[in-house]
């Protein structure tokens, strides 16, 4: 027969209740919500009676993100760029990550095109209206963090460089003239010298 209920409040919310039995006896099992660092107060009552805990988050920051690509990443101007880095493994699972896109490599507020928070995939396509912003011949540079369920936040990674290549503009019939110019102007050279060294050489025999 039961003699009441028991409940469990976690921070100031309602997590669970159960029934305690006629001997006074309860079970309660509960998952503990995503919380931030540090000590968070658990309430268990039955309606007279009442027992104060704490519960403490961890407070260990994840570890920085290895990034999978290398540094310089050259792009042509207008094309998708692809940023990819190594999943973190952290006690607070599940991880997210936050990445930086900047003029330069001190990533000062003036300087950020794109700050993403959130990331729950490791990976991220940088969006059409931000590539139309990177200019040809010029780097720009991005990092990322990774933030896991307790609100831990770890080192940015290393700065990753981008360089942004023109689009040549160039007909392939004006390249293929230039390279036949180019060889012929080689060859050119060439007889011109071995001209010479057969002249001094007949100078020499006449001497």
């Amino acid at each position: 027969m039961e003699s009441g209920t028991v409940t469990v409040e976690y921070d100031g919310e309602l997590l669970k209740s159960s029934a305690i039995d006629a001997e006074g006896t309860f079970l309660v099992s509960f998952r503990v919500p995503v919380s931030r660092h540090g000590d968070h107060v658990m309430i268990i009552s039955d309606g007279l009676n009442t027992k104060d805990m704490t519960f403490t988050v961890e407070s260990e920051a994840p570890a920085a993100p290895d990034l999978l690509l290398g540094t310089p990443i050259v792009v042509k101007e207008g094309t998708e760029i692809l940023l990819d880095w190594e999943e973190v493994i952290d006690k607070s699972m599940p991880v997210n990550y936050t990445m930086q896109l900047a003029q330069d490599a001190g990533f000062s507020e003036k300087s950020l095109l794109l700050e993403k928070t959130g990331l729950t995939e490791s990976e991220y396509q940088i969006d059409s209206g931000t590539i139309r912003l990177l200019r040809p011949r010029r780097s720009y540079y991005w990092r990322l963090r990774a933030v896991d369920s307790a609100s831990n936040s770890g080192e940015w990674t290393r700065a990753a460089e981008i360089k942004i290549a023109p689009v040549s503009t160039m007909p392939a019939w004006l390249m293929y003239t230039l390279a036949v110019l180019g060889a012929l102007f080689i060859i050119f050279v060439w007889y011109m010298i071995h001209r010479a060294e057969k002249r001094t050489g007949k100078q020499k025999e006449v001497m």
